[in-house]
């Protein structure tokens, strides 16, 4: 999941780390989450960026899913997030079934495209995609879905 619309980074005065969600993110962040949980989709894990609007994402994420545990804080999701760090990440969870990273563009969708083996994804803010991979020690798999938060109502 991509972090939703935060604070314009043109008008922000404090540090990048810092910027946090606006209510109109915080409104379609809980939107995009209780339309998952609705169909189901509750990951065993949340690992976020450390940065303040995914951690706020993730943890709005955590309480309307039902997830059973506070997200986990990860410096490899900052910027710059990888497909070596994806690797890492997934060895590490292995006996999860299931995992949501929260983080920021354009890595989401770089690493989602070489996961799928090639491929452009977009990844709006508040985006969330589903992806299966049949063995995370061959972090290789297909795209399942991709939601744009625009196409739900409200």
């Amino acid at each position: 999941m991509r972090h939703g619309q935060a604070a314009s980074s043109d008008e922000w005065t404090g540090d990048d780390r810092s910027r946090p969600l606006v209510a109109h993110g915080e409104n379609v962040v809980t939107r995009v989450v209780r339309r998952l949980a609705e169909v189901g989709v509750r990951p065993d894990i949340v690992i976020t960026s450390p940065y303040l609007r995914a951690l706020q994402t993730a943890t709005i994420a955590v309480q309307t899913m039902g997830v059973g545990s506070s997200p986990r804080q990860d410096a490899r999701l900052v910027p710059g997030f990888d497909l070596a760090a994806f690797r890492e990440m997934l060895e590490e969870v292995s006996g999860a079934r299931s995992l949501m990273l929260v983080g920021h563009e354009s890595d989401f969708s770089v690493v989602i495209g070489q996961v799928i083996g090639g491929g452009r994804v977009v990844m709006k803010k508040a985006g969330v995609a589903l992806v299966e991979i049949p063995d995370p020690s061959k972090p290789s798999g297909r795209l399942v879905w991709l939601l744009a938060p625009a196409l739900l109502p409200g």
